[in-house]
């Protein structure tokens, strides 16, 4: 479909996990995404990786830009070319300021935050949660109410308005073919670009947990990455706090 443009937030919903946000036009597509520079730190210089790729490239760098070679989730949303200017700008802004990464702050500055800072910046209001896996069930949520329901003003399952800006907002998997060309669509397209090949081979990047080596050894004094055998590793270490399950931007439901 020439001309369109659209949204995805990636999702690595495990465990912690990591989200990540890519842009869509005729010409290809960014990825974007925020974590520590050094992996499992809490606080610390923040690491922001941006790639523009042609429509036609199979795999992406091993960074924080992507959550492609885990189980990962994606949503995608159209937007116009306006709201697209718009986040690209935003990402060369966030490019340029170098953010620290705190995830111990009341207002943390964590791999969401800044997914919910591009989308923002877009006009897309997601109200995104702090934890990744926490917008998993949310936005399946909005995709599987407006499915059912184009009009609905509540969500099917938790009750909380359905944001007019989120109108539109699939899972990536019902775009395939359909000339999105998504990221899921991407990291499972056959060499050959036939989108319509359901054995096309999948996208050969390392997991998440992987991406940035054992930091057990770390001569920094660094947090060491959890071993892989105990599930996979997120962008900010411990267990989930009262601040982790709060909206970023959205109000509670009336």
């Amino acid at each position: 479909m020439p001309g369109r443009h659209s949204l995805t937030v990636q999702l690595n919903p495990y465990g912690i996990g990591h989200a990540a946000v890519t842009l869509t036009d005729p010409s290809g597509q960014t990825y974007a995404g925020f974590g520590p520079r050094m992996h499992g730190t809490p606080v610390g210089p923040g690491k922001f990786d941006v790639h523009t790729v042609p429509s036609d490239t199979m795999s992406l760098p091993p960074d924080y830009s992507n959550v492609l070679g885990d189980d990962h989730r994606t949503y995608s949303l159209p937007i116009t070319e306006e709201q697209a200017r718009a986040a690209h700008a935003e990402i060369d802004r966030i490019s340029h300021e170098q953010p620290w990464y705190n995830a111990m702050k009341a207002d943390p500055r964590v791999c969401t935050t800044i997914a919910d800072r591009i989308m923002r910046a877009a006009g897309v209001d997601a109200g995104l949660y702090v934890l990744p896996g926490l917008n998993d069930e949310y936005l399946s949520d909005v995709a599987r109410t407006l499915a059912q329901d184009p009009k609905a003003k509540v969500l099917s399952q938790h009750r909380l308005p359905v944001p007019d800006s989120l109108r539109g907002l699939q899972p990536d998997y019902a775009f395939i073919g359909g000339g999105y060309d998504t990221p899921v669509e991407r990291a499972r397209r056959s060499p050959s670009g036939d989108r319509s090949d359901a054995t096309a081979r999948p996208d050969q990047s390392p997991p998440f947990a992987e991406r940035f080596g054992d930091w057990a050894a770390s001569p920094t004094g660094s947090s060491p990455m959890p071993d892989a055998r105990d599930g996979p590793a997120g962008d900010v270490p411990g267990g989930a706090s009262r601040a982790d399950i709060r909206r970023l931007t959205r109000k509670p439901a009336l």
